[in-house]
């Protein structure tokens, strides 16, 4: 295998980001239709759950067949045809225990948290009844849940407990049926779960230092080596995926304080604080495509929001408010700036909804002035066009008077 390494300095950047899992993998074709009661669009705000996590939970989640839904204010939102148009469902729990919904064939399935216990509601028309699906008794406090889907079929949900260090304690919950019954399992970590050919990956601990792979949809997890210079470095992990050439993605960000660094050749360069790395053999070795140095201060166990997109590796940069394009063979493209939408501190999430088109995830913290606390806005911007352009996805279409 021939990699090409490239190193790439990019000033201006002042990372102080977190990531989050953006809805789920499937590819299900959803079977619902959509009626927007308007053609006014109404501003609403995004909803994210503050029980989901540290990242402050799903905001929406978008899939290549234009499949997606969003939390709002007003309701679950969903869309089948990218965006363009919503339909909106009540939401069968209390908004702010959802953690997660996916559409799977003519379902719809939420599932949340409610004191310390994962719950789960499936509707098969369009939200308007709900049915309740029993799950088995956990180990731990359960704090927020993600789905995991594979071949148009749901295939297991992590719970990440509560009580744990940094969220980093975790269980696994199997179905072999699409979701009508459950098995309880152990796992070696807490996390975020991505799936790259038949394999899912596991990015873990307290600092997303530790990578775990899994041939058997979640029930069993080999620790994975990781490249020593990331292992040496204390990088926080992120697998974007597999590229149409089978190689998965592995992206590792290190602080970028006291470190020493050479580019490819040996002359000495920018301390890279992100290096891409692929692997063609599950994970047995890795090799550097890309290593980028970003200037400003990146603060330890804090992966970056990536997505792999129509062949090329997506890297969300807050607040810096890019996302940076790089392709099979190393080769980096910067895409306009965000900023002109969001202002805000960092990129929580990339979803694909084409092969030229996302929807990104931002968030931005508030502290108004003589308050006690502050508050976090979420705000979705989409690209049809690999971020030549961006806009707002508009979302609520509310009756007019």
């Amino acid at each position: 295998m021939s990699i090409i390494r490239r190193m790439v300095a990019i000033t201006g950047v002042l990372l102080t980001l977190t990531s989050c899992a953006f809805g789920t993998n499937s590819e299900a074709a959803p079977v619902i239709t959509v009626s927007p009661t308007a053609t006014t669009p109404t501003h609403v705000d995004l909803y994210a759950n503050a029980s989901a996590g540290n990242s402050g939970g799903p905001v929406g989640g978008i899939l290549p067949n234009g499949a997606g839904w969003v939390l709002t204010t007003i309701g679950l939102e969903f869309t089948v045809d990218g965006g363009n148009t919503f339909g909106r469902m009540d939401y069968p729990i209390p908004v702010s225990t959802i953690t997660d919904f996916a559409f799977i064939g003519p379902h719809d399935v939420v599932v949340g948290v409610k004191d310390f216990f994962p719950i789960m509601k499936v509707s098969n028309d369009a939200g308007a009844t709900w049915k309740s699906l029993t799950l088995p008794a956990g180990s731990g406090n359960a704090g927020f849940a993600r789905l995991r889907t594979k071949d148009k079929t749901i295939i297991g949900m992590i719970v990440t407990d509560v009580s744990s260090s940094n969220y980093s304690d975790a269980e696994w919950y199997a179905t072999s049926d699409n979701g009508a019954t459950w098995t309880h399992h152990s796992m070696p970590s807490g996390g975020v779960i991505t799936q790259a050919g038949s394999i899912l990956w596991l990015t873990a601990g307290p600092q997303s230092t530790s990578l775990y792979r899994s041939v058997d949809l979640g029930m069993t997890w080999l620790k994975v080596s990781i490249p020593t210079a990331a292992s040496n470095d204390g990088a926080a992990l992120t697998v974007s995926g597999m590229l149409k050439n089978g190689n998965v993605v592995l992206v590792a960000t290190t602080p970028n304080v006291g470190l020493v660094a050479t580019t490819p050749s040996g002359h000495a360069a920018a301390p890279p604080n992100l290096t891409i790395y692929v692997s063609s053999n599950s994970g047995v070795s890795w090799e550097p495509l890309i290593y980028m140095a970003l200037d400003g201060q990146l603060g330890s166990g804090i992966p970056i929001a990536s997505q792999i997109i129509g062949n090329m590796i997506w890297l969300g940069v807050a607040p810096h408010g890019r996302i940076f394009l790089v392709s099979s063979d190393g080769s980096l493209t910067t895409t306009s700036s965000l900023k002109a939408l969001h202002s805000g501190d960092w990129i929580d999430s990339i979803g694909a909804s084409g092969n030229s088109s996302a929807w990104v995830s931002t968030t931005k913290s508030e502290c108004p002035s003589g308050k006690t606390s502050c508050r976090q806005v979420h705000t979705l911007i989409k690209t049809d066009d690999n971020g030549k352009t961006w806009s707002l996805v508009d979302l609520a279409r509310m009756p007019t008077s």
